[in-house]
């Protein structure tokens, strides 16, 4: 079954989010898919059913509550995504490009690249676990310009007026869920050069 730049929408009828869907379900040789989901702009806060800048973690805890079932892909397959413009946390973000891969509990990050707040670029390989319990295991790249403006985003708070700027990049092998974060082999330069 081929679908080829079909519309799709998902999310409640007062505020749906849109996008273009190319679509292959094999059956032959077991279920399968492939996909690639591809918009313009979609406001993730909308969506979820929330106003002003509660952070994005807020967000995305209504999301998932809202679709529980992205944590438990129903078929194995590949999923790509290719939106220019996304609304999370009462933020823009930008040129979201993603390889995903649907495990049973789950997906399989092999390329995911953003656009944060910040003048932000990040870049995740790994393990993303989603639904009620939030998870992630893999490999982060992060260059920001502006990390307090990043971090005050993160925490859904408003940038402080007295906050220094100064280039950060990082990379480093991270585990993280709701309740730790484990940081390994961390690389870390800032402008005064390498840190760590």
């Amino acid at each position: 079954l081929v679908m080829e730049r079909a519309e799709a929408s998902i999310g409640p009828a007062d505020r749906p989010a849109r996008a273009s869907l190319t679509l292959r379900l094999g059956l032959d040789e077991g279920p399968g898919f492939e996909a690639l989901a591809s918009a313009h702009q979609i406001d993730l806060d909308r969506l979820a059913g929330l106003e002003g800048s509660a952070g994005p973690r807020a967000t995305l805890d209504a999301l998932a509550r809202l679709f529980p079932q992205l944590a438990d892909p129903a078929l194995p397959g590949v999923l790509g995504l290719d939106i220019s413009g996304l609304t999370l946390g009462g933020a823009p973000l930008s040129d979201l490009r993603a390889d995903l891969a649907a495990r049973a509990d789950g997906w399989d990050a092999r390329e995911a690249l953003l656009r944060a707040p910040g003048d932000t670029q990040l870049a995740v390989k790994g393990r993303l676990t989603l639904g009620r319990e939030q998870a992630l295991a893999g490999d982060i790249a992060i260059e920001t310009a502006r990390p307090a403006q990043l971090v005050a985003w993160l925490d859904g708070l408003p940038t402080p007026t007295d906050a220094v700027h100064d280039l950060i990049r990082a990379r480093a092998r991270v585990t993280a869920d709701e309740t730790r974060l484990t940081v390994e082999a961390l690389d870390l330069d800032a402008a005064g050069g390498r840190v760590y």
